[in-house]
């Protein structure tokens, strides 16, 4: 778990965006619906999650 991913989002974002990973796994608790997959990952990935219910 990477505790407080929405509060880190820029600083994600700018990390996955410099370099070509093959495949990012993280998981997050606190990861809502109401964040979109594109304020973490560029259009280069494939994102399958599975929000926590309200």
């Amino acid at each position: 778990n990477v505790r407080g991913l929405r509060t880190k989002t820029v600083e994600f974002y700018s990390s996955v965006a410099s370099v070509e990973y093959d495949a990012i796994c993280i998981t997050e608790t606190w990861l809502y619906e109401d964040m979109d997959s594109w304020h973490l990952f560029d259009d280069r990935y494939l994102v399958y999650r599975k929000d926590r219910g309200s």
